[in-house]
């Protein structure tokens, strides 16, 4: 009976002993799949971060070249436009202050003008009329006694028209050369209100560009 049990016992453990060794390597075997898999994970994850990360670097520096572009492209814009604006501005103001110089010069020698008219028409009425008078007096220190009276009715008359005419023509000479004196002094007004209007319509451009660039 002993040895029948001692022989089983022998048989059954070399049956025990594969069971263990078969058990271990289904151990060892689902382990390295379970490794295996977790790695390949890992390189999974790994290799999705790095694209992200060049995705996202990629777009970044689209993004900030983008912005960089229009902001040159903007500046560029700004710089050509307060170029040409002053470039209008200077030639607007030199066209205007020409302008006003020459309305001055005009304004003035048209005084000068008439004023030195005056003066000639005035010279010649009164010597017209100081020739009259000359005329007159002289026809009537040859006339008759019998007919002195008429000829004094006559020459009185001929001094008073000729006194009236010089009245007239200095009342008119004065009259044209005052009124030509406050056109041209209301023309030189005006001109001063331009020129100081342009003047600082100049400077309002000037400091709001100058505020439009700092602002860019």
């Amino acid at each position: 009976m002993l040895k029948h049990l001692s022989k089983n016992n022998f048989v059954l453990a070399p049956n025990r002993r594969r069971s263990s060794i078969g058990s271990c390597s289904s151990s060892s075997s689902s382990s390295s799949s379970s490794s295996s898999s977790g790695s390949s994970r890992a390189v999974a994850a790994a290799v999705l971060v790095v694209v992200v990360v060049v995705v996202v670097v990629v777009v970044a520096a689209a993004v900030v070249v983008v912005v960089v572009a229009v902001v040159v492209v903007v500046s560029v814009v700004v710089v050509v436009v307060v170029v040409v604006a002053v470039v209008v501005v200077v030639v607007v103001v030199v066209v205007v202050i020409v302008a006003v110089v020459v309305v001055v010069v005009v304004a003035v020698a048209a005084v000068v003008v008439v004023v030195v008219a005056a003066a000639a028409v005035e010279k010649v009425v009164v010597a017209t009329a100081v020739v009259v008078l000359m005329v007159v007096v002289i026809s009537n220190s040859g006339s008759s006694s019998s007919s002195s009276s008429c000829r004094s009715s006559g020459s009185s008359r001929a001094v008073a028209a000729a006194v009236l005419v010089v009245v007239v023509v200095v009342v008119v000479v004065v009259v044209a050369a005052a009124v030509v004196v406050v056109v041209v002094a209301v023309v030189v007004v005006v001109s001063v209100v331009v020129v100081v209007v342009v003047v600082v319509a100049v400077v309002v451009v000037v400091v709001v560009v100058v505020v439009v660039i700092v602002a860019v």
